[in-house]
């Protein structure tokens, strides 16, 4: 008998005081099935390959704006405006997978297995993420270019400010992978993403305030900054620059590594599930 609150691995009905060698009432899974721990490879093979295709689009994605900093440096360069329009569909695309992937990324488990763990990481990625597709749009929208001086001023400190909901969505991305990898468990992954927690939100962190600092400078500022002043913000562009470069492709690394750990859990979940096959409850 189950003794303990179990989550059914299919559905999530509590399975406590149900015989092991029974069904679950609510969707006819064996409920020996979800009394084997929390590991991977137990759980409901849809879902791992819903995680697997998430991480396929992130990395996608991570290509994706690997290859548009490369190109940002050859419009610096060229000072081509064929390059800039680009550039802009690009970030758009970028977004938009790093977007969809990352929620793919983020979907419950349905037994609510680990919500206890990461649940909380889960929602602030996902919450983040939101913030952070609505103040791309909002830039972008040329009503801004209209309003008045100090109304300007005020929706670019606000929008500033809700778009270091990036540097917080890095940080509980990287939590949530963390402890995901503790259910398979590899502990390579688990100490790469601690790593990556530390070094790549921080690099991240300080690019992006350095650039949103610029930008913020030209808003209130009728000049430009002055030549040592952008000698100081470009010297240290370039000195976070390669390690945010470094932590980016560490994180391609290890996504790759951790999605091919997802997809050999779900053929053996697969396997497992196909051999206790769920019954209609009577």
């Amino acid at each position: 008998m189950v003794t303990l609150d179990s989550a059914c691995r299919k559905c999530g009905y509590n399975l406590r005081g149900l015989q092991t060698d029974g069904l679950c009432p609510e969707c006819g899974m064996a409920v020996a099935l979800s009394v084997r721990g929390d590991l991977l490879r137990f759980s409901d093979p849809n879902w791992l390959l819903k995680l697997a295709r998430g991480m396929l689009i992130r990395l996608v994605g991570v290509y994706g704006t690997l290859a548009l900093w490369l190109l940002w440096v050859a419009v610096a360069t060229s000072q081509r405006r064929s390059l800039r329009g680009f550039t802009l569909y690009g970030s758009f695309l970028t977004g938009a997978l790093n977007l969809i992937g990352t929620w793919l990324i983020t979907v419950p488990d349905p037994s609510g297995v680990g919500e206890d763990k990461y649940g909380t990481l889960r929602k602030i990625v996902r919450v983040t993420l939101a913030i952070e597709l609505g103040d791309s749009v909002l830039w972008r929208m040329p009503q801004l270019a209209i309003l008045s001086r100090p109304l300007y001023r005020l929706a670019a400190v606000t929008l500033d400010v809700c778009g270091m909901a990036q540097i917080v969505a890095v940080w509980a991305q990287l939590r949530y992978l963390g402890a995901l990898a503790e259910r398979l468990p590899d502990e390579k992954i688990i100490s790469t993403a601690k790593i990556l927690r530390t070094w790549l939100t921080v690099s991240f962190g300080l690019v992006y305030l350095l650039i949103n600092g610029i930008q913020l400078f030209r808003v209130f500022a009728k000049t430009s900054l002055t030549r040592p002043a952008a000698l100081s913000v470009g010297c240290s562009i370039l000195l976070v620059g390669p390690v945010l470069l470094i932590m980016e492709i560490l994180f391609l690394i290890m996504l790759h590594k951790f999605r091919r750990q997802i997809l050999r859990q779900a053929t053996t979940a697969d396997a497992i599930w196909a051999a206790t096959p769920a019954q209609n409850p009577t």
